[in-house]
Formats: C-alpha cells, structure tokens, sequence
C-alpha cells in the first residue's frame, strides 16, 4: 500500500471516531432539553436573522418535514416565532424570540469556553495547526459539493 493510501486508510478509521467525540462534545449543553440539531438551528437564527422554512432545509441539508419537526418544537418551547410573509403568503419565516436569543447566546458562550479548554489542551501552537487544517479541508470538500454526480 502506498502512503497516501495508508493515510486515506487512517482517516477513514480515525474520523468516524472523531465525528462521535465531536457530537458527543457539542452536545453538552447547559440547557437540557436541547438537541443538537435545535441548537444548530439557533445558532443560525442567531447569526443569519430570519430565515425561511426552505434556507432552514438548506442549511441543515434536510427535507421539509424534518424542518416542520424542528420547527414545531422550538416554537413550543418559546424559542422560535413563525410569521408568513407579507408579499407572499406561501412563504414562511422563522425568528428566535427573546428567549431563543438568550438561549442561543448562552449556548454560545458555553460552546466558546470549552472549545477554549480544548485549545488550551492542545496548546496555541496545535490549535492554530488544526485550524488552517480544517479550513483547508473544508475548502477541498466544497469543491466536491459543487461537481456535478459528486453526492
């Protein structure tokens, strides 16, 4: 086996691994009742504004009932309004209530400090190492996004 073989086999060992460290890392939320998938959907109300059901269904790469399910239950719990459009009624958008920006905010400085431990595990060194390392790896997978027959 050649070496870039024998490398693309440890990250294909390695990143499933990783990908449940990872999920079980962000979910570690102060707030309980919190799945990881709401809380991503907080974090982009937060950062984009508004969005509507299909940029939702975009972002998360799901179809729209999923979108409807999250939706439904972050609107129960008082974190998300639901509003039509003015233009067209077809159209619906999503905002975070008051409380929904102060939970994503709260989710966020958390997230913020234990990624920061992390960092102070690995040293600032390492982690300035790990982040041009991501970048460059999620550039590369972008362009595999964006080939025709590539998902």
């Amino acid at each position: 086996m050649d070496r870039r073989n024998e490398l693309a086999a440890r990250v294909n060992e390695l990143l499933p691994i990783l990908a449940t460290k990872l999920l079980h890392f962000v979910k570690d939320f102060p707030e309980p009742d919190i799945t990881v998938p709401q809380a991503f959907l907080l974090n982009n109300l937060r950062r984009r504004g508004p969005s509507t059901a299909s940029a939702i269904g975009e972002i998360l790469r799901v179809t729209s009932g999923p979108v409807t399910s999250l939706t439904k239950r972050l609107i129960a719990k008082g974190l998300v309004s639901r509003h039509r459009d003015e233009n067209d009624g077809r159209v619906v958008w999503f905002s975070l209530t008051e409380e929904g920006v102060r939970l994503a905010e709260e989710l966020d400085r958390h997230s913020l400090k234990r990624w920061a431990l992390v960092m102070d595990l690995l040293g600032l060194e390492r982690s300035e190492e790990a982040l041009v390392l991501l970048e460059d790896t999620i550039r590369v997978l972008n362009q595999f996004e964006k080939r025709p027959g590539s998902e």
